[in-house]
C-alpha cells in the first residue's frame, strides 16, 4: 500500500508517495513503470509538515538525497 503525496510532471512523471511498510521516507516512482493500480477503501493522513513545493526545493530534478541537503557557501 502506498500513500499519494503529489506528481511530479516532466520529461518522465513521478508519483511521490510514503509508503509506511518501508518507513516514513517519501519516495518517488516512475509512473509508466507502474502496471496496475488499485484503489482501497481506506484513508490516511499525509506526512506530518509535507510540502511538495518544499521537497521540490530541496531535489535536483528529482534526485533526493536529504544527507546532502545543506545550504551552499
Amino acid at each position: 500500500m502506498i500513500e499519494p503525496h503529489g506528481m511530479l510532471l516532466g520529461h518522465r512523471s513521478y508519483l511521490v508517495v510514503r509508503q509506511p511498510a518501508r518507513g516514513k521516507e517519501i519516495l518517488n516512482f516512475r509512473m509508466n513503470r507502474i502496471q496496475e493500480a488499485q484503489v482501497l477503501n481506506k484513508s490516511f493522513q499525509l506526512a506530518p509538515s509535507f510540502s511538495l513545493a518544499n521537497y521540490m526545493a530541496m531535489a535536483f530534478g528529482v534526485y533526493h538525497n536529504h544527507k546532502r541537503y545543506g545550504k551552499a557557501v
